[in-house]
């Protein structure tokens, strides 16, 4: 991987634009310094490496430790993980919902109204009394 760098100056003497935080690419060495320009006037100034640090799961990019971007990034790529756990259990449910209604030795329309019962159910609690309550009743 390419070294990353930001700006070693918060803000440039010359424009005001500010500098800090943002990683820029290396356009020369000054010796052994690394060397950067202000995005808005093209004024040098020396960079410094950014330490390295795990890729945002959303846009594969580091960033700062802390950042708002890094940490709404962090949020969104939580959600998604919680998103994907709930719908990976709810097919699971699902799953188990249908093949419990299948085996279960009842009418057709019986079944299907209690597929549509459980059809937002995230787990398959209360299936088996349901199934048993109809049973009976049938």
């Amino acid at each position: 991987m390419e070294d990353e760098y930001q700006f070693a100056v918060k803000k440039c003497t010359r424009c005001g634009q500010k500098l800090s935080g943002e990683h820029v690419e290396l356009e020369g060495m000054k010796g052994p310094v690394p060397m950067g320009r202000c995005p808005k006037c093209g004024t040098a100034y020396p960079l410094v490496e950014v330490e390295p640090s795990e890729p945002c799961p959303v846009c594969g990019k580091t960033h700062k430790e802390g950042s708002a971007i890094g940490e709404e990034h962090k949020a969104e790529a939580k959600a998604e993980a919680e998103a994907k756990a709930e719908a990976e259990a709810k097919a699971e449910a699902q799953a188990s919902i249908k093949e419990a209604v299948d085996n279960a030795d009842l009418p057709e329309d019986t079944k299907a109204r209690l597929i549509e019962r459980f059809a937002e159910a995230t787990t398959d609690d209360g299936v088996a009394e349901a199934i048993k309550a109809e049973e009976v009743a049938g």
